[in-house]
């Protein structure tokens, strides 16, 4: 009797084992193995004929990052930190006054106002007399002559003549005004943008696009935050991209942000909000709406006429979106900002994800000027991490009027210059990048 029982529920336990195993090779197909999704319901966004699609870039050369309340943070290079407290300003070269410098005024010859006895090489005298009426006239000498050959001394000069640098000669009777001749002191500062686009280890500038990098460090030991800011200028919103891992819309694609960032010819880029790892939400990038699906969470629009801004649910329908040309929504959250720009202090959000971690974030100040802002974490006397209470502070000191948080801790990561700009602890492949591009 005992061994059937035994048997028996040894035969459960293999069942049990063998069902948990299909269901983890279930699971695996499902979450991990990619799978492109249904393309048939995708649809193009239409441009609103009125809106405004062109905006302006500040001039060159001006300090493009200019916070409204200047946050009380440490501006840093980006391959240094520091620990003192100071605003965070761009430094730009003065253009340097040209002082010129005056060629001195030339010296006249003295015209001959009387007869002049000139040396005699012999036992001869000789007499000259030369009269001059001006400097572009003939000169009259009478000479009587007793021995005919005279050797005048070279200090004398028989028709006067008027030595200067200017051009014209004046007569006699007039006053030289001398050229001035301006030497630069120094090459002045550029402040026009050139041809082609001008690209430092913190700076990109062409046309189309304006991106400034900051460092910025607060804190001090185990309170030290350090995130990096970039501050972004576009002539068009469609410099303003997202893009997809492995350019594939589906579940569970994925790259490095890098790699995106390579394979889109990006500028500045930074991770975006995983909308291949969750089913609920919008998906609209591009101007292309891939997938509405109602959703719990804050959204993030950014419209084809520059505008962006945070909804909660039942701000917006599907048709809303569409008839006020939305260009690209995002799905995670929650918003940071009220509608006036401060920093909310209830927000729509799990309590993990209000805690502090490494953040990927962007702002908004108005159409054609956004800011990306990536905050390193979980590295102990270089970075903790924000909360999204200050997060949301942190926005409304830069000006912004829009704030969003997008998909944290090791997903965070930002590029430049065709590397990783950030310091993360450690990161791992994403399904989605927002990015900055030309057009």
């Amino acid at each position: 009797m005992n061994k059937k029982i035994l048997k028996t529920i040894i035969a459960l336990i293999s069942d049990l084992i063998i069902a948990g195993l299909l269901l983890c090779v279930f699971a695996l197909f499902h979450h991990v193995i990619p799978k492109k999704r249904n393309m048939n319901d995708a649809i193009s966004i239409p441009k609103p004929t009125t809106s405004a699609t062109s905006f302006k870039l500040p001039d060159f050369g001006g300090t493009s990052f200019e916070p409204e309340s200047t946050p009380t943070v440490t501006s840093t290079d980006h391959n240094s930190v520091t620990d003192n407290t100071s605003s965070p300003e761009i430094t730009v070269e003065p253009q340097k006054t040209i002082e010129p410098q005056k060629t001195p005024e030339p010296q006249k010859t003295p015209t001959p106002s009387k007869t002049h006895k000139p040396t005699v090489t012999s036992d001869t005298i000789t007499e000259a007399t030369s009269t001059n009426t001006s400097a572009s006239t003939n000169t009259s000498a009478s000479t009587k002559t007793i021995t005919p050959t005279i050797n005048i001394e070279p200090n004398i000069t028989a028709t006067p003549t008027v030595t200067a640098t200017q051009n014209v000669i004046p007569t006699s009777t007039e006053t030289a005004t001398p050229i001035v001749t301006v030497k630069p002191t120094s090459t002045p500062v550029q402040t026009q943008t050139p041809s082609g686009p001008i690209q430092t280890d913190n700076l990109y500038r062409s046309d189309n696009v304006f991106v400034t990098m900051k460092t910025v460090q607060v804190g001090s030991s185990k309170s030290k935050v350090t995130y990096h800011l970039a501050d972004i200028y576009v002539t068009n919103v469609e410099c303003f991209r997202t893009a997809f891992a492995d350019n594939t819309y589906g579940d569970n694609f994925s790259q490095d942000v890098l790699e995106q960032d390579l394979e889109n010819d990006a500028i500045v880029a930074i991770s975006g909000d995983s909308y291949g790892i969750s089913d609920p939400g919008i998906v609209l990038r591009n101007g292309i709406l891939y997938r509405y699906a109602n959703t719990s969470a804050d959204i993030c629009v950014l419209y084809y006429d520059g505008r962006m801004e945070t909804l909660s649910p039942g701000e917006y329908t599907r048709e809303s979106l569409i008839s006020d040309g939305a260009y690209q929504v995002w799905t995670f959250g929650p918003e940071l900002l009220d509608k006036n720009g401060k920093a909310k202090t209830n927000f729509n959000a799990e309590d993990y994800i209000m805690k502090a971690h490494p953040r990927a974030a962007i702002g908004y100040y108005e159409p054609g000027h956004y800011v990306f802002v990536l905050v390193d974490g979980r590295q102990n006397g270089y970075s903790k991490g924000l909360n999204i209470p200050d997060l949301a502070k942190l926005f409304e000191e830069l000006g912004c009027k829009a704030a969003y948080n997008l998909d944290g801790g090791i997903s965070a990561v930002m590029t430049f210059n065709d590397s990783v700009y950030s310091h993360p602890d450690r990161t791992r492949e994403v399904t989605d990048i927002l990015y900055i591009g030309e057009p």
